[in-house]
């Protein structure tokens, strides 16, 4: 999964994204809408070839870290709805 680019977990009542997911180091869309996360863990920001952060539709998710946010990201969307 080293070479993973594209991660789509939408819909899926995700409450816990792991730390290893700063891992996948070729990721460059990450998309978590409509699940239940209450944060995003910091190693998101080591992912520095994401160009795409969509978490839409998470009501618990109340910040995201700042080093996330100083990621180039072309596309991002965090609207809680």
């Amino acid at each position: 999964l080293l070479n993973l680019r594209h991660l789509f977990l939408d819909y899926n009542f995700i409450s816990i994204l792991p730390d290893v997911i700063g891992d996948l180091y070729e990721l460059q869309i990450l998309s978590m809408k409509k699940n239940c996360l209450s944060q995003i863990p910091s190693s998101v920001s080591y992912l520095s070839k994401l160009e795409c952060l969509f978490v839409d539709g998470n009501p618990h998710l109340k910040m995201i870290p700042e080093r996330v946010c100083h990621l180039p990201l072309k596309e991002f969307s965090c609207d809680p709805e």
